[in-house]
């Protein structure tokens, strides 16, 4: 069973909001066969610092084969930081726009992960 991690922004929103949109995800993932890590169920309390909670995200992301990107992911640093790692450690990637297509692989070309980041940006 494949494993996929579910990254989207959380700071500077309603974080009932979020719950509930990450929550949606999991359970969509859950239908779809995967193994789902919810940043939400890492273990610590929601007043735990932003930076606690990436260090636990991160160690989530890492055990994992894919990751799943919410809508306006790239609104968030955070997500823009789990997509990096994800990216440069051979993680499959779906984004949430594209669900009813077929996961996107993102190989780190011989120009370096900059330009990987560029195409994305443009």
């Amino acid at each position: 069973m494949s494993k996929i991690y579910i990254s989207g922004p959380i700071s500077g929103h309603r974080i009932e909001e979020r719950i509930k949109t990450f929550q949606q995800a999991e359970e969509m993932l859950i239908a779809a066969g995967y193994e789902v890590k919810n940043p939400f169920k890492n273990g610590l309390p929601q007043s735990a610092s932003t930076n606690e909670h990436m260090r636990a995200d991160l160690k989530m992301l890492l055990e994992c084969d894919e990751i799943f990107m919410l809508d306006k992911w790239n609104h968030s640093a955070g997500c823009f930081v789990e997509f990096a790692v994800a990216v440069s450690v051979g993680c499959r990637v779906t984004f949430s726009e594209n669900i009813s297509k077929e996961p996107t692989r993102i190989e780190v070309p011989k120009g370096g992960f900059i330009n990987v980041i560029k195409s994305i940006f443009r």
